[in-house]
């Protein structure tokens, strides 16, 4: 994956810090991309709204702003949680966000 090119990953204490924040972020946008999923195949749109505002806020979102100076891992997070907010998913997101 581009985002654990060990350059994108900072010496000494602060690589678990950023490896812990790649793995929080990672569980928590693959959570609401199938909660979007989910909504829109059962014709929920109170539900695809509400994950659509959560990705939205990503950008917000203080660890992925911290994470964005260490490498590239807030921009592949950002670019898939814009497009899934625009109402598109790739086939690729479970590989690039590592979800399980």
């Amino acid at each position: 994956m581009a985002w654990r090119r060990r350059q994108d990953i900072p010496d000494g204490g602060e690589a678990r810090l950023w490896l812990y924040g790649v793995g929080v972020t990672s569980r928590v946008g693959c959570g609401w991309i199938a909660e979007w999923q989910r909504a829109r195949a059962s014709g929920d749109e109170a539900g695809v709204r509400r994950a659509t505002e959560a990705l939205r806020s990503s950008h917000g979102w203080r660890v992925l702003r911290d994470l964005d100076r260490a490498g590239d891992w807030s921009e592949v997070f950002w670019e898939y949680a814009d497009e899934v907010a625009a109402g598109t998913v790739r086939a690729g997101y479970v590989q690039a966000l590592d979800c399980r």
